[in-house]
């Protein structure tokens, strides 16, 4: 690095005596203090590199080599004389120390394997007697169980019930021998109650178990009801859509007998063979088909002569060969027959005991028995093909039943029921049917489900 030296570069004072109005040369001035700056600068440097911040010298800024040759030997015999007055000593004690050290090392070593191979067999015992323990504990509870069912069984021993328990078979059954002979009798027992024919089973057999009476083997009773109910097992045919096959799958293969049965899968019916044809089976009490009439009564009135149209145009006429059944209702109050109300069957008038107020709705429903509503007296209820309703049309033609497609022939409104939307409509009131036709008293919606369901013949 180069050092900068202050020197003179200008004489100003040669300048002042030689120009002495002029005014001193300005480049001339800065060009000298830069020099006199650069020189202070390394003079500063120069400094810091020598002293440290408290005026001491730097570390390492005197070396061997920057001592006078003769003062560094003069030191260096001083000091190895000081070193080897004072190390030989030392390093004797720290030899010592150090063959101290080793031996107690080696002996350490020797008390510290000694120590492990202690542990190990201290370890090894530990374990066998973990397993000795659990063993013992093991062998412990195996006799702990073994003694107590020993002592269960000696208890049950103590009190073990006879063979056929308490009270069984009486004193007879005190032992096992005892019991082994009422067991016989018992099996005995059961064996004539399962199979004792022809007569009751004698009343000795039974004494043992204090049973009186008339009695009869379930084999008995097992033949009875075979006699009683299996033949009408065989007496049903099946289901068929239809008529079945003229010879039946009977154990006797012969023709069908009257009162055989078979369910109609098309008429959704039982039908019994009366010897000739297939007639439908009794499905169930039915008292009547109910119609209605609907009156609105003056003040005071009694006598309600139904060949008058009512409310809703409709009129009713008893059959004089077998009169209707008929129902009084006044404001919905059911009436009590011969209490509240009479019958005359041959003018069809109906009298009322107590007249009535003004305007009161005086209703009679009138039931027609099931066996007047076709001329035969037999009944078939058959669903008719479905009418189609347009919202204008009233009157519907053609109608038929839906399994055959046969033209109806419908004698009088009350053969008939009528769902629209799921409401039973009333005949005479909201509906009036004559042969294949039918006209409502209001068009139905086109939009109107409507079904019908025919009493009609046996054969429709």
């Amino acid at each position: 690095m180069t050092k900068h030296q202050a020197e003179r570069l200008f004489s100003f004072a040669s300048w002042a005596s030689d120009h002495p109005s002029d005014p001193i040369p300005g480049d001339r001035l800065d060009i000298q203090l830069d020099n006199h700056r650069l020189a202070i600068e390394d003079l500063r440097e120069s400094l810091r590199n020598l002293l440290r911040a408290d005026g001491k010298l730097n570390h390492d800024l005197i070396t061997p080599e920057s001592l006078p040759t003769a003062l560094t030997q003069a030191l260096v015999h001083q000091t190895r004389d000081e070193i080897e007055a004072f190390a030989i000593p030392a390093l004797a004690r720290a030899r010592d120390a150090q063959t101290q050290l080793e031996s107690t090392q080696l002996s350490l070593a020797a008390e510290l394997e000694e120590t492990r191979a202690l542990l190990r067999e201290s370890r090894a015992l530990n374990q066998k007697a973990r397993d000795l323990s659990i063993v013992v504990d093991q062998r412990v509870q195996a006799a702990l169980a073994r003694s107590s069912e020993a002592l269960v069984q000696v208890q049950a021993q103590a009190q073990r019930p006879p063979l056929l328990g308490y009270g069984a078979g009486g004193f007879y059954a005190s032992d096992d021998p005892g019991a082994a002979a009422v067991a016989s009798d018992y099996a005995q027992v059961a064996i004539e109650w399962a199979e004792h024919l022809p007569d009751t089973i004698p009343p000795n057999i039974l004494a043992i178990n204090a049973i009186s009476g008339d009695h009869w083997s379930s084999r008995w009773w097992a033949m009875r009801a075979a006699g009683a109910f299996g033949a009408l097992a065989w007496m049903y045919m099946g289901a068929f859509a239809g008529a079945p096959p003229s010879t039946p799958l009977t154990p006797t293969g012969q023709p069908i007998p009257p009162g055989a049965m078979y369910f109609d899968t098309v008429l959704s019916k039982m039908l019994v063979w009366n010897g000739s044809t297939w007639v439908p089976l009794a499905q169930g009490p039915a008292k009547a088909t109910t119609s209605s009439l609907y009156y609105l009564s003056a003040a005071g009135q009694t006598v309600f002569p139904l060949s008058v149209a009512d409310r809703f145009g409709q009129t009713f006429a008893f059959n004089q060969a077998s009169p209707e059944g008929l129902q009084a209702l006044v404001n919905g109050v059911r009436l009590v027959p011969t209490d509240d109300y009479s019958v005359n069957t041959v003018s069809s008038t109906v009298t009322l005991a107590r007249p009535a107020s003004l305007n009161a709705i005086v209703s009679f429903d009138t039931l027609t028995p099931v066996s007047q509503l076709t001329p035969s007296g037999t009944v078939n209820t058959v669903l008719l093909s479905p009418i189609v309703p347009d919202g204008v049309k009233t009157v519907f033609t053609g109608l038929t039943v839906a399994s055959n497609g046969h033209a109806t022939n419908i004698a009088k409104n009350e053969e008939i029921l009528v769902s629209v939307d799921g409401i039973q409509q009333q005949p005479g009131a909201t509906y009036n049917a004559t042969g294949a036709q039918i006209t409502f008293t209001e068009a139905p919606l086109a939009s109107a489900n409507i079904f019908i369901v025919w009493f009609g013949p046996a054969n429709p």
